[in-house]
């Protein structure tokens, strides 16, 4: 009987131990379980929607810089134009000029971008505006009133500011984005003109209005300019919650918009995520209701309460039954389990839970990263592309562009010929806007932009950069258009010199390969491209140089020129006759135009080597040594062949020991006379360099050569000149038919004439005196 209780006193200890047991492993198992579960969840689920917040609100971004990238261009187009420019700052201003070119600005550039509300251009010298929008107030007046409150303007940045507009009895408020270009000073300092470009924000705005659902657990957009929210989507959320929320952030997380943020109003806890837009304090916020984010975590909670709740009875009452039958063994059951746990003991990873969160928020941010990144160097990953494919064109190459850019239309199976198109820019040291060598990277790029822009939607184009001062060009003219070369590319091509001139204030050189049907013919194409503006050297500055031009200097198999002209000017050199050398200078260059590039280039230093070691062995004191190192300097950095003959010739004039005053005073007397000459004879058909070298007895060459080197032109091309400006006075002055004109300025041709006055003044003669009689007179 003792024996039976003690055994049931035993036993009933044991069934409080195993039950002991049982509640102390489950409290110390479980419980911890739930919590790190429940804070790897609430971490994931606050990670998935920041994640989702950031895509939603970088798209946003994303689009809001592509839109201020466009709508700035036009406004920097709009700025370059010469009628923007007279109007910003002149004193004196021709109103139908700049009507006109408002006019134009409404019709072609706010009808194509309709998202533009107004273009303002403001004098400073007249404190006077001119809009394509007529409104009251003004819009001068409106833009003065707003820059008078600002610190700063910056260039081409958009500012979000609120527009009153009246219509009719009523005051309407809306919201625009402003740009602005100015040259010289800020518009706030108000010493300098400026243009502005309004564009409308109704785009923007309607853009959140459409995004709600692409929010993960919905939430509310807020646009906050910096004092006031200009727009938000809730539906469940006031604005004094909203700007309260978003003032307590931004003074406490200003700088850091990373992650969503806690917010919390009268009780109520938020969740807020934001983004930075522009140069100003414009910021986009996400404000989501915390209770709703993690309404499904804290039924997960309530679900661990129940399933704990029931495993430990569930647990018990399986235990109890189960504990008889291992009663008699349960201390080497203790023992087993003790030795089962050291022998199986193995140290668990540190944090690994939080590791693994790590491992996903830096995946995460990568991705989102790589998101951001991609759009910003999808270009230059395409120019780089487009690169390997003209320098390395090969099938596998072209399979290589394919998998890489599956979208680009070189990728794209289609008919049409295709064109390489080669531009350098020719000089920095004289340019409209003080450009300079080091930005050559940038200013090709700017080049592109205007390129593509102008090449419209007829054709395909994309470009690349050879290096930083050579922009190539790749088109294509879809379909078999019948004599396209002539009618679209040749064309493009002058347009394209024109707008170099006219909005950079560059001349740049042009070569041009041909046509070919296949992409693998590019590289050829490209080479062929290349050759050909190496001949810039010959041709000079702003050169059009392709096959046709070059034919005759590639098809030559002369290696120099005559070598009697070597023996010439080495005589001249030695006995100090400066007219025979520079004369024997010219018929060198004359012979030199016809050569092979790489033929020329080798006679030039042969050229310069034969010229220095005369002068330097007729040297006797050593005086010229530092100037013929200053000559090699000079004629191996020569970029054309007018430069390398400039600097030989001055070079030998210092040789020859010819004062600069006698020989400038006889050479001023000879183009005057040249210049008089033509001024009384240009109606002569017959005017010619011949001709006025017989008048003053001289050779034509000599002649030429005098001129251009005063001048800087040709003979030629002043006569023409002057006879286009003739006729130019004519047709404004007089009516008498075109034919009678050309025949009046020695002209018999009337296609020629057409042709010579069209490239003179860019319209043809019918053109230029309709101009004449509907515009106002000028001289």
């Amino acid at each position: 009987m003792v024996l039976k209780l003690k055994h049931l006193r035993t036993r009933q200890s044991y069934y409080k131990r195993i039950i002991l047991f049982m509640l102390i492993f489950t409290l110390v198992l479980f419980i911890p379980f739930s919590v790190i579960s429940y804070s790897i969840s609430a971490k994931n689920i606050s990670n998935s929607i920041s994640f989702s917040n950031n895509v939603v609100l970088s798209q946003i971004n994303y689009r809001f810089d592509y839109i201020t990238t466009m709508i700035g261009n036009i406004c920097l187009e709009a700025y370059l134009h010469n009628n923007a420019q007279q109007f910003l700052y002149s004193q004196d201003l021709d109103y139908r000029d700049v009507i006109t070119y408002m006019r134009n600005l409404t019709e072609t550039t706010i009808a194509a971008n309709p998202s533009i509300d107004s273009i303002v251009l403001y004098n400073q010298k007249r404190n006077e505006w001119i809009s394509t929008k007529n409104v009251d107030p003004p819009s001068g007046a409106d833009l003065d009133a707003f820059i008078k409150t600002q610190a700063s303007i910056p260039r081409l940045k958009p500012i979000l500011r609120e527009l009153t507009r009246k219509q009719g009895n009523l005051e309407v408020q809306t919201y625009v984005f402003s740009y602005f270009m100015y040259q010289f000073s800020d518009p706030v300092s108000g010493n300098d003109s400026y243009i502005a470009v309004n564009q409308n924000a109704g785009w923007f705005l309607d853009a959140l209005s459409s995004i709600r659902q692409s929010i993960t657990y919905a939430g509310s957009i807020y646009l906050f300019n910096g004092t006031d929210i200009v727009f938000n989507n809730s539906v469940d959320l006031h604005d004094e919650a909203a700007e309260f929320l978003i003032k307590d952030f931004l003074g406490s997380h200003k700088n850091d918009t990373e992650g969503i943020h806690p917010g919390k109003y009268r009780g109520k806890k938020y969740l807020l995520s934001s983004i930075r837009l522009g140069a100003r304090e414009n910021y986009l916020f996400i404000i989501q209701n915390h209770d709703k984010v993690f309404r499904n975590l804290s039924a997960l909670q309530k679900e661990y309460i129940v399933f704990g709740s029931l495993f430990i009875i569930i647990s018990i009452i399986i235990l109890i039954p189960f504990s008889r039958r291992i009663y008699s063994p349960v201390l080497s059951l203790v023992n087993s389990i003790s030795e089962t746990e050291s022998a199986t003991g193995r140290p668990e990873m540190e944090n690994e839970f939080e590791y693994l969160q790590k491992m996903y928020r830096d995946a995460g941010e990568l991705n989102r990263k790589l998101l951001i990144q991609s759009a910003f160097y999808e270009p230059i990953f395409a120019q780089h592309q487009l690169f390997l494919l003209v320098t390395d064109n090969t099938e596998e190459t072209y399979r290589q562009f394919r998998r890489n850019l599956p979208g680009h239309w070189l990728a794209l199976d289609s008919s049409g010929e295709m064109f390489v198109l080669l531009f350098k820019i020719d000089r920095f040291n004289e340019n409209k806007y003080k450009f300079e060598r080091e930005g050559a990277n940038g200013l090709s790029s700017l080049v592109g932009n205007f390129m593509q822009n102008f090449s419209g939607e007829c054709c395909d184009f994309a470009s690349f950069t050879e290096d930083r001062e050579n922009l190539g060009i790749i088109i294509r003219i879809p379909g078999n258009i019948a004599g396209a070369e002539e009618k679209m590319i040749l064309p493009f091509i002058e347009n394209c010199r024109s707008i170099i001139k006219l909005r950079l204030g560059l001349t740049a050189s042009i070569s041009y390969s041909g046509a070919a049907a296949n992409v693998l013919n590019l590289g050829e194409l490209y080479r062929k491209a290349r050759e050909y503006l190496q001949y810039r050297f010959i041709f000079g500055e702003d050169s059009f140089i392709n096959g046709k031009r070059c034919r005759i200097n590639i098809e030559n198999k002369e290696l120099h020129y005559p070598y009697d002209l070597d023996e010439k000017i080495i005589e001249a050199v030695k006995k100090k006759d400066l007219s025979t050398a520079l004369i024997t200078l010219e018929d060198i260059k004359n012979s030199l135009l016809h050569l092979q590039y790489t033929n020329c280039t080798i006679c030039t230093m042969e050229l310069v080597n034969n010229v220095i070691r005369i002068v330097t062995q007729a040297d006797e004191n050593g005086s010229l040594g530092q100037e013929s190192d200053e000559l090699y300097r000079k004629v191996i950095n020569a970029e054309f062949m007018d430069d390398f003959f400039r600097e030989l010739n001055q070079y030998i004039r210092l040789a020859t020991g010819k004062p600069e005053h006698t020989a400038d005073t006889r050479k001023n007397k000879i183009v005057s006379a040249i210049l008089e000459y033509i001024q009384n004879n240009y109606s002569n058909p017959n005017l010619s360099s011949q001709m006025i070298g017989d008048f003053l007895g001289m050779s034509n060459r000599y002649v030429m050569y005098k001129f251009m080197e005063s001048t800087g032109i040709s003979l030629n091309e002043y006569i023409i000149d002057v006879r286009m400006r003739k006729a130019a006075n004519l047709l404004r002055n007089t009516d008498l038919p075109v034919s009678e004109i050309a025949k009046k300025t020695g002209i018999e041709n009337n296609n020629y004439f057409y042709r010579l006055f069209k490239k003179f003044s860019h319209v043809t003669p019918r053109e230029f005196s309709e101009r004449c009689r509907n515009g106002p007179q000028r001289e």
